[in-house]
């Protein structure tokens, strides 16, 4: 997973836009990529929130906004909410493992559940889901959100699927 995680990292190309997904030839397999922007400063920082498949198995990444997380706990709870009500309908809370840098979820049940939320959330309508979870960066805890769009994802999600050999 952190070979996929660096490659994730520093993948340029794309090889097919699906809306605001990316599916990304990597050395060792594919990913489908969602990049957040966020302007603070006058700077502009990027997040992104990706699926990985390496050897045919599939897990799930989040790179938070640059100097934003560095956390050492082993897990991190992530909590999923559909964006235009977070009060209304379900929520998915999912313990993700600490790369320090980033956070990760392996698992074919964990995934399928985050992806059957996801196709869910975009099938009934909605536009974006929120990402939150906690993170600790120089002693002081916050809250991060990521906001990832669900234009086109399952469409995306299919394409990423199939060229895993899954």
């Amino acid at each position: 997973m952190v070979a996929m995680v660096a490659e994730l990292a520093s993948a340029q190309d794309r090889d097919e836009s699906f809306a605001d997904w990316s599916l990304k030839k990597m050395r060792t397999g594919f990913s489908l990529v969602y990049r957040a922007y966020s302007s603070q400063g006058g700077v502009i920082g990027t997040a992104e929130f990706a699926f990985a498949c390496e050897r045919g198995k599939i897990g799930a990444i989040i790179i938070p906004f640059e100097g934003t997380y560095d956390d050492q706990k082993q897990r991190i709870s992530v909590y999923i909410e559909r964006s235009h009500d977070p009060t209304a309908g379900p929520h998915l809370t999912q313990q993700w493992g600490n790369g320090n840098k980033y956070i990760f979820l392996n698992g074919d049940d964990q995934v399928g559940a985050l992806t059957n939320y996801l196709k869910a959330a975009q099938a009934e309508g909605e536009e974006a889901v929120e990402v939150l979870f906690a993170a600790d960066f120089n002693g002081r805890t916050d809250v991060l959100k990521i906001v990832v769009g669900l234009s086109d994802f399952s469409n995306g999600y299919l394409h990423f699927s199939a060229a895993c050999g899954r």
